[in-house]
């Protein structure tokens, strides 16, 4: 028997901490990005604060950065490589040096070479990063700004200030300290989701909740696909026909929202949480009414920053819903 499917998935996300959205120096910034404006859904996520403890943070041998960090009220050591920050990231000046650049070897080689002992000693590359990183005292708790030569280096020797948000770091290195990146609220827009973010409802009771000096709050930004599956039987061989609905743009955002309040449950969300998907007036007239058998929503987003739950659905990478619309 053949079967029809109708299929949602996360293809692009991003996530800003929820003061950055009333900033109105990163405005600017955050309304030309790519992601935040191709995003349609929506989500307002919290999780128990990380922190820099600044004045633990030194220089070590091969480009690190050593110190502690405080997550629900233990100290945690950490140490991260700043010549892979610059090279390995996924910004377009870390995919410039990688085209420039062969290794990350030959990339600090040139960064460095330019700076030299006055009194002619001969320094390696590690003892000079050693010698001209400056941790800056004006470094928080939420930020960790340093002077850093590599940087400098590829600036003709201009310096460089690096400035390290908490959350960007653990994201960027995989340092596996958070617990719960707890979905509070999911939500669309169909013309900005910025806008419709800045102005939301939700921010005050979310933000006024109990026990929320220990939490940090996050929007995540989420570009939707979608897909019409059909899976075929043929001579006993299963087979699968994947192409577009061809559903309107308003219709997919809508369907998307209210799968995925449907499956996670957010604690702020009401409508959708309880409801049979298929009794829902988008679906039934979009999908049932067109004789798809099934709905699908997928959420699978890298980093851990990306490891979303709620207190109905594991803290994971992936979320998979599913569910018939045959009665």
């Amino acid at each position: 028997m053949n079967k029809k499917y109708f299929s949602t998935y996360v293809s692009q996300y991003m996530y800003q901490p929820h003061y950055r959205i009333f900033d109105d120096k990163n405005v600017k910034i955050l309304e030309e990005s790519k992601i935040i404006s191709n995003s349609t859904i929506y989500a307002i996520v919290k999780t128990p604060k990380v922190r820099f403890v600044p004045s633990s943070f030194k220089v070590t041998n091969n480009y690190c950065l050593q110190g502690k960090l405080v997550v629900n009220g233990k100290q945690h050591n950490v140490i991260f490589n700043m010549a892979k920050y610059w090279f390995n990231g996924e910004s377009d000046l870390s995919i410039s040096l990688r085209t420039k650049f062969r290794t990350i070897e030959e990339f600090v080689e040139y960064a460095l070479s330019g700076f030299r002992s006055i009194a002619g000693v001969r320094y390696s590359n590690s003892e000079k990063y050693n010698r001209l990183t400056i941790i800056k005292p004006d470094s928080s708790e939420e930020q960790l700004n340093i002077i850093c030569p590599i940087a400098s280096g590829m600036n003709e020797g201009v310096p460089v200030e690096a400035n390290l948000f908490v959350y960007q770091l653990i994201n960027h290195y995989d340092i596996d300290l958070l617990s719960d990146l707890e979905i509070c609220y999911i939500g669309k827009s169909n013309r900005s989701t910025f806008d419709r973010l800045k102005k939301h409802e939700k921010w005050g009771p979310i933000l006024s909740s109990r026990h929320n000096e220990h939490y940090d709050y996050f929007a995540y930004f989420f570009v939707i696909n979608e897909a019409l599956i059909y899976k075929l039987n043929s001579n006993s061989n299963d087979l699968m026909l994947r192409t577009s609905s061809f559903l309107p743009k308003g219709a997919i955002t809508s369907i998307c929202e209210a799968t995925l309040i449907n499956y996670f449950k957010p604690d702020f969300n009401k409508e959708f949480v309880n409801t049979d998907i298929r009794n829902v007036k988008v679906i039934k007239n979009w999908l049932v009414a067109k004789g798809y058998n099934s709905i699908m929503t997928e959420v699978e987003l890298e980093g851990l920053m990306g490891r979303l739950g709620t207190k109905q659905k594991p803290y994971l990478p992936r979320h998979e819903f599913e569910s018939s619309l045959v009665p």
